[in-house]
């Protein structure tokens, strides 16, 4: 059985719907220098329920839930990309690229 690199495993014959974002999120994890650059919905996943400074408010919830969603195959990549920006945006460790 393998694991993503935070810890979300994946069983024999259940595969994942796993596809990159568009466009990646930067979050600022853990100390004040590591920002992340998040790039796929399996990603996200694993920081929300392995890496998140505060599993609370209302935008955690829609993202965690618009993840696992995504990963079984029911919502779309962008869903789950647009809650997770939220949910990072909610606990102030969005970093916004300025492009």
């Amino acid at each position: 059985m393998g694991t993503g690199a935070c810890g979300l495993h994946r069983r024999r014959g259940c595969e994942l719907e796993d596809e990159p974002f568009d466009t990646p999120v930067l979050v600022q994890l853990g100390a004040v220098d590591e920002i992340r650059s998040v790039a796929s919905t399996q990603e996200a996943a694993e920081c929300l329920l392995f890496r998140w400074p505060r599993a609370t408010g209302p935008n955690f919830v829609t993202a965690t839930e618009a993840c696992l969603a995504v990963l079984q195959g029911t919502k779309e990549t962008s869903d789950a990309r647009s809650a997770f920006e939220e949910a990072a945006r909610e606990v102030g460790i969005l970093i916004v690229s300025k492009m």
